[in-house]
């Protein structure tokens, strides 16, 4: 879970330098939720560092903030995320908190789904194992 704890505090002091470092090269990232000009699924660390970058332009702060993260056993793991902005311009707070699931090997994460509504759905996805083959 460190990892996953990592990429929130790198995030969160807009260091996406040191998030390209916790991701593997041909990591895919999903968004269940994808801002308007958000591709929803990206592959390889630079398409997903461009994906932070989009959302720290597009906000005058942009954080995440790990709530709970549980290791679900072999690669995976499960954690709740605040995601959390303020508008540029109209200063309005934003506030989303999806259920992540991440599998990591290597102390690194190979796939990132973001989005899901709750814990269940989640497990779900990690039961039905949706990372791409490879």
């Amino acid at each position: 879970m460190d990892v996953v704890r990592s990429v929130c505090a790198a995030l969160n002091d807009c260091d996406l330098e040191a998030m390209a470092r916790l991701y593997d090269p041909d990591v895919v990232w999903e968004d269940l939720q994808p801002m308007p000009d958000q591709e929803p699924v990206v592959v390889g660390f630079d398409a997903v560092i461009a994906t932070f970058r989009l959302y720290l332009d597009s906000f005058a702060r942009f954080e995440a903030h790990l709530i709970d993260a549980e290791d679900i056993g072999g690669d995976a793991a499960i954690g709740t995320v605040d995601w959390k902005a303020t508008g540029t311009g109209s200063g309005a707070p934003i506030v989303r908190r999806t259920v992540d699931v991440m599998w990591v090997r290597d102390g690194v994460i190979t796939h990132y789904i973001s989005g899901f509504e709750s814990k269940d759905d989640g497990l779900r996805a990690i039961s039905d194992d949706r990372r791409p083959a490879g």
